[in-house]
């Protein structure tokens, strides 16, 4: 048991520290423990305190060679509960055509390729899976942002995004009729977001103008915005862990403990 603990242990704050080394890689202050002044993990240690997931000890100090308790990498874990904005990106893959006509898409890694035969309007549409909740958090749905390129003949003249319920009918819309014949991103935001559940999901649709088989526009990303929700009686078992509780140090590689 004592094995197994101290490998749980160890790969909890493995994942902490990938998120540490990754969120926090050069924008961490200094000198924020006693005792962590010339450490090599410092800058990694003050972005966890500047980010709220770490108190230290009352004493002033980090005790960054010491290991950790598993209360102690709970309230890592529920400290890591996302708290702002998360961005989910579709590939290109998710654009498909939609409803009957002649567009088509050509798929690369970096874009998806809309086209059309003839000459006329078409609509696309693309419906990635986004999770409902994250660490724990309810995510609500606040919108889009299309990246697009429409400098090929072919315009842009509607984008649409929706958040379908189970049953698919609309929760919630936004709109831009908007002629885009640039090269930038939009960000769509609905005018209130609403919470995702299970069964639900969002679509963004965009209505191109091909003056011939020659053009085309390359739609070079699309992102959905989602934002967790504060509301404690949707957070799930987390939100029993005490506010104020100070955090120790990251887990070392030193004796099991009990």
């Amino acid at each position: 048991m004592k094995h197994r603990t101290h490998l749980i242990l160890s790969i909890l704050a493995v994942a902490l520290l990938l998120t540490v080394f990754s969120a926090g890689r050069a924008s961490a202050s200094t000198g924020c423990f006693n005792d962590t002044n010339g450490n090599w993990a410092e800058t990694f240690i003050c972005w966890m305190k500047d980010n709220g997931i770490t108190g230290g000890y009352p004493d002033g100090g980090y005790h960054p060679n010491s290991s950790v308790t598993r209360a102690e990498m709970a309230v890592f874990m529920r400290a890591l509960r996302t708290t702002g904005d998360t961005y989910i990106n579709a590939g290109p893959s998710n654009w498909v055509p939609n409803g009957t006509g002649n567009h088509y898409i050509t798929y690369y890694p970096y874009a998806a390729i809309l086209k059309n035969t003839t000459a006329g309007g078409a609509w696309f549409n693309a419906m990635p899976s986004i999770p409902s909740s994250i660490l724990n958090a309810k995510m609500y749905f606040k919108g889009v942002k299309v990246c697009y390129e429409a400098t090929h003949g072919a315009s842009i003249s509607n984008i649409e995004v929706r958040h379908y319920g189970s049953s698919g009918n609309v929760l919630n819309e936004v709109t831009s009729t908007t002629t885009r014949t640039d090269s930038s991103c939009v960000t769509l935001n609905f005018t209130s977001a609403v919470s995702l559940w299970g069964g639900e999901w969002g679509s963004v649709a965009v209505l191109v103008n091909f003056p011939s088989a020659a053009e085309y526009v390359y739609i070079r990303g699309i992102t959905f915005i989602l934002s967790p929700s504060a509301d404690p009686a949707i957070l799930g078992p987390a939100t029993g862990l005490r506010p104020d509780v100070e955090v120790p140090a990251i887990i070392s590689s030193g004796s099991e403990n009990p």
